[in-house]
Parts: C-alpha cells; structure tokens; sequence
C-alpha cells in the first residue's frame, strides 16, 4: 500500500460520521488522484507539503476559496511543475475576485516552467531567451535566409533593453522570435494586477520579458497537451480540481507572497554563441 493509499485510509477511518474536511485535510484527501497524476520522480506527499508550506508562509493565499487551491494544486501535478519554490517552475498566488466578492488562487506559470515543459517534447535539443540591450552586436533575419546573431556588449554601460528574442532548437530544424520591448510589453498590459507592486511584472521584468518570448514562440512548436494547457491556464483560476475551466478576470491583491528557499536554485545551460544557426 502507498503513502497516499494509507492517508487515504486513515481519513476513512478517523470519524464514520459526515465531516466538513479543512483545507489540510481536502489536500491530503486529494493525495491518492495527485499521485496519479504527477511524473514517477515526484511525489505526491511533496506536492502537498508545498501546498501547506504556501499557505503557512502567504497568510492570503489561505484566505482563498478552497475550491481554487484545489485546483491549481491538481493543475501544478498535471504538468508536473513544482510551485512556490526558487526552482521558478510555477506560482499559485492570491488574487481577488472583486465581482464575487471572494478571494481566489490563481496559477502562474513561470519562465523555468515553460523551458521544463519544452524539454519533454520529442526531438527537443534546445530552447532559449535573451534580452537585447542598445549597445550590443543584434542582427535577424526572417524568410529564406533566416538567421539570429546576438553578441552582448562587454560594455558597462549596455543601454536599455531594445529586443527581447526567444528560439527552439530541434534535432532537424529551429524556430525563433524576436519581440521589441514595446510589443513584449503590450502582454504587462494584458496582466492582471500588472501595477502592483508585488506583481512579477515589477520584481522580476527580465525573467517575465522572456516568458513572453517562449509564449510567443508556442505556436511554431510541435503541438503539446501540456504547454497547450500551461500556456492557456497562465495567470487563471482553476474552478474545481479538474482544471478544465476558462480563467476569470479577476483582480490582483497587493499581497506578497513567499517562496521557501529550501531547494538550491535550478540552473539551465545556456549558448555561449548563436552563430551556429548560421551555417
């Protein structure tokens, strides 16, 4: 018998009467279709113990409606994507429903998330995304010659940011984008809660500039269930644990929220030199 089986079990047995379960108890219920649902390397009793160390350290998020952590839980298990930790993979944060009057969980894909997920499609060898500063060597090409070239400057003083370019290298063939920072920001605009002051938009603008540039990119990808869903859950509430319902439009809260620094930082290789798409 499993650890989720033998929770499950126990719940089973603790009162043979109807009984309103809590948050922490809704989550270890839940253990037995997480299991089922995550990757062979992860676990569910780990997904829960970031679920409870999420409500613990972001006193907001446990103001939510029980029926949206739920979900983003099982939505994170789905696709496999660690939450609320410095690996940077996915977020569950609160945000308020001002038409309903609630509070809600919300789910985020993150920039680590979206490079995860792009790793376990067939043939996948590469994937990357850069910022471009005024003063660095850039040059792109679309059509029958196309080509990217990006040295940064050793300059430093770089500039501003200008471009904002992400590419896919596959066993055969490659894909890329190249976004100006005008354009990369018009998807601010389109974030919920963009103005707040604990929005990843202002904390973290490179990391968030980049994953525009991945999301951008999706389309010239071979077709995913997984980045299909991750892609079009961003920054949506989860109604129910099913995670098949369409985002709402709800409000940002200026809450922070906390990540427990408890795993070492993830790294991901990068290109020294882009010129070999050249050849």
């Amino acid at each position: 018998m499993t650890k989720a089986e033998e929770m499950q079990t126990k719940l089973a047995k603790t009162d043979n009467k109807p009984a309103k379960l809590g948050i922490k108890g809704k989550l270890e219920a839940m253990l037995p279709a997480i299991e089922k649902a995550l990757p062979k390397h992860l676990t569910a009793e780990r997904f829960v113990r970031l679920a409870q160390t999420a409500l613990r350290t972001t006193p907001k998020l446990a103001q939510c409606t029980e029926e949206s952590i739920l979900g983003c839980v099982m939505l994170c298990s789905q696709l496999g994507l660690e939450f609320n930790t410095p690996l940077g993979q996915a977020y569950i944060i609160p945000y308020e429903d001002r038409k309903n009057g609630v509070t809600v969980a919300q789910f985020q894909i993150g920039y680590k998330g979206l490079i995860d997920l792009f790793y376990r499609l067939p043939d996948a060898f590469q994937i990357f995304a850069n910022v471009v500063y005024e003063k660095d060597d850039f040059d792109y090409e679309y059509g029958t010659n196309a080509h990217l070239k990006h040295i940064p400057t050793t300059q430093e003083e770089h500039g501003k940011i200008t471009h904002i370019y992400a590419y896919a290298k596959f066993r055969d063939a490659f894909s890329f984008v190249v976004l100006t920072k005008k354009e990369a920001l018009e998807a601010k605009k389109q974030s919920q809660g963009a103005s707040s002051p604990y929005s990843p938009w202002n904390k973290f603008e490179n990391e968030m500039l980049k994953k525009t540039a991945i999301k951008r990119l999706m389309p010239f990808l071979p077709k995913s269930i997984e980045l299909s869903k991750a892609t079009t859950m961003d920054n949506g509430m989860i109604k129910g644990i099913t995670a098949e319902a369409e985002p709402e439009d709800d409000d940002f809260i200026d809450t922070e929220f906390s990540i427990e620094d408890n795993e070492p930082e993830a790294t991901t290789q990068e290109p020294d030199f882009l010129d070999q798409f050249n050849k």
